[in-house]
């Protein structure tokens, strides 16, 4: 990119930050419930013992792992105010290197990607669960960042699978893109992850024993430490059941069977279609729907999947007009639905058909993600020559291809 050009997004880059912290206040809630926790392994040796007192008059528990209250330690030395205003611009930044990296590995120029991945910025102040974890001043968007990262920079020397492990060392959520190594073959970068996060945890052991005891034996597992299974804003499976009134393991267990099934479809489609972007959304995707708790604001990899599912849209609707017009109304509806807040807007308990549905619309749109990506995907692979046939296995492209799928020369 010219250097005018590189000009213009630094200034935009810096307006929408600035917009964006004008235009919305964020509380931080969780970010004190993590300094707390720091606060309390200084203190004491262990973050898990009694609740976190916040500022806002709402007492909480650490929940995450030693490895995260270690890391938090250096929230300690600032007021949560500043720590919060760092950690929300660094998710802003986060968010658009998602977008950016998504985009290029889908065959989007660099110029483009980088004015789109702007927008998606600007998008935080409308998107919930982007919203909702600056509000909270969760961690979310770093997370889902580092994933990114690892498996998508084009460095062929760059260790894969280490950054995955780190980030599943903090919240066990990432070991779910495991399974994304796994169905890839990439069977390096599978152990590399697992290494990783099995050796930060022995680390932590051996540092803090009293605490990891705590952690991995008694406290893991405790979903009641989290949350009600049954509220609105846990958006699983496990979440509908228990709005439901059902508290039984067989139903959800089967229905995690499923969902697992329908995600390893939708991964390994997306993977022969040769869009590892794509089969990196559906594995985040599919963990959302498995576990036992995902909260709203955990759902923003809805950002990169309204993304690319709009990118390939115009770039395949030339070639298939029902593939790339199918996955534009898709992505039109789902962008609708996460700038909505329509789970929060249903009442509770309920009643109505309509009432549920809404109250289930992210769980419901996930799914449906996993079988629009399970279908495009294998439509693609199926068609006679793949446009994106120079994605290698490592998902590494030049970057000379256009929305639309014709080549040019990078700007």
């Amino acid at each position: 990119m010219s250097k005018k050009t590189l000009g213009t997004l630094l200034a935009l880059e810096v307006a929408v930050i600035v917009a964006v912290f004008l235009l919305r206040g964020f509380p931080g809630l969780d970010l004190e419930v993590y300094v707390g926790g720091a606060r309390k392994l200084a203190e004491s040796g262990t973050p898990y013992e009694g609740m976190v007192v916040t500022t806002q008059n709402i007492s909480l528990p650490f929940t995450y792992t030693p490895f995260a209250a270690v890391l938090f330690l250096a929230g300690t030395i600032a007021p949560v105010k500043a720590v919060l205003v760092v950690l929300n611009v660094l998710s802003l930044l986060g968010l658009g290197v998602v977008a950016f990296l998504c985009l290029v590995k889908t065959g989007v120029t660099r110029r483009t990607a980088a004015y789109v991945s702007v927008a998606v910025q600007l998008s935080a102040t409308l998107v919930e669960p982007v919203l909702a974890t600056l509000n909270y001043g969760q961690i979310n968007i770093l997370l889902m960042l580092a994933v990114v990262v690892d498996v998508l920079v084009p460095w062929r020397r760059w260790p894969r699978g280490v950054l995955v492990g780190l980030v599943a060392a903090i919240k066990l959520t990432p070991l779910v893109f495991c399974l994304f190594f796994l169905l890839r073959k990439d069977y390096r970068s599978l152990g590399r992850c697992v290494g990783t996060f099995a050796g930060v945890a022995a680390v932590m052991w051996a540092v803090l024993p009293s605490a990891s005891e705590r952690f991995w034996l008694h406290l893991m597992l405790a979903t009641s430490r989290i949350g009600d299974l049954w509220y609105v804003g846990n958006q699983s499976f496990r979440g509908v059941l228990a709005r439901a009134g059902y508290s039984g393991s067989l139903l959800w267990v089967l229905g995690v069977l499923v969902l697992l099934a329908l995600t390893v479809f939708a991964i390994r489609a997306a993977l022969r279609a040769g869009q590892v972007p794509l089969a990196l959304v559906a594995c985040a995707v599919g963990g959302l729907l498995v576990s036992p708790v995902s909260w709203t604001h955990h759902w923003v990899w809805c950002a990169p999947a309204v993304v690319l599912l709009g990118a390939l849209g115009l770039r395949w609707r030339e070639s298939d007009r029902l593939l790339g017009n199918g996955l534009l109304v898709f992505a039109g509806l789902s962008a609708l639905l996460f700038v909505s807040y329509l789970p929060w807007l249903m009442p509770f308990p309920a009643l109505t058909v309509g009432a549920r549905t809404g109250a289930e619309a992210y769980t419901i749109a996930g799914v449906l993600m996993l079988a629009t990506i399970w279908w495009a995907s294998a439509r693609r692979s199926g068609s006679a020559q793949l446009v994106d046939h120079e994605l290698d296995a490592l998902g590494e492209q030049r970057d000379v291809v256009r929305v639309d799928g014709r080549e040019q020369a990078d700007a």
